[in-house]
């Protein structure tokens, strides 16, 4: 069974501009490294070595950077969100389509370039091994939820529920998903443009939506005071 990955690096990273205004967000210098660096190899310590970088703003300093992934032990690929930002769904829509025709029931990986999460694979793959058609995301506990939104999960993992954003501890969506490729083409349907965390998740409460909670670090370095942080707690993995 081989497993590939689709990292979102195509946003504009509006919030984190007064640090980071050179260079396109996921490339945010930490240690010395860019940080969408950190991801690919931690996916290669996971065993997978197939991904597709989605880019928009900024596309051409990634791919400099990076090339095919021959000097990062990876093999990279790249779809192109185009002058028009296609939201987090309608890019993985996008770089979904252009991936080799794998099996369908061969689980696509799907993380945002600009979050890191701890994670064990195992639990997401073993996941998908239910009766239903699944698309399993990460969840993190937080203290404070405000800048996210929680998520409701049962004793059984199914995620009965989406909170409105609100200052409370509890369970956060870590921008981490699994699911197979025959499930993304089927709920990734619709406009061109669209959000999978606000148009297509809170859709699939109810059919097929689980959740696996990681215990490790996460940080999401999309505001000035988080990516330093970042540059703090991850100086070692660069």
């Amino acid at each position: 069974m081989a497993v590939r990955a689709i990292i979102l690096a195509g946003g504009l990273g509006t919030r984190l501009r007064e640090v980071v205004s050179d260079r396109p967000k996921a490339m945010s210098d930490v240690g010395g490294r860019p940080f969408l660096e950190i991801l690919l190899r931690q996916l290669r310590q996971h065993t997978v070595f197939s991904v597709t970088i989605a880019v928009g703003y900024g596309g051409d300093y990634i791919r400099n950077h990076f090339g095919s992934g021959t000097g990062f032990g990876i093999d990279i690929s790249y779809a192109d969100d185009g002058p028009r930002l296609l939201g987090t769904g309608g890019a993985v829509a996008r770089a979904i389509s252009t991936l080799p025709g794998d099996r369908d029931s061969d689980p696509i990986l799907v993380l945002n370039g600009d979050t890191y999460l701890e994670y064990e694979l195992e639990p997401f793959l073993v996941s998908l091994k239910g009766s239903e058609e699944r698309l399993v995301l990460a969840v993190v506990r937080v203290e404070d939820a405000a800048r996210y939104g929680a998520v409701r999960v049962s004793a059984d993992g199914a995620v009965v529920g989406f909170e409105e954003k609100g200052a409370q501890s509890g369970l956060i969506n870590a921008g981490f998903y699994c699911a197979r490729r025959e499930t993304w083409s089927r709920v990734l349907s619709g406009p061109e443009n669209f959000s999978l965390e606000r148009d297509v998740l809170p859709t699939l409460v109810g059919r097929g939506l689980y959740a696996v909670e990681c215990a490790g670090l996460f940080i999401d370095i999309g505001v000035p005071a988080d990516y330093g942080r970042a540059k703090t707690l991850l100086r070692s993995l660069s």
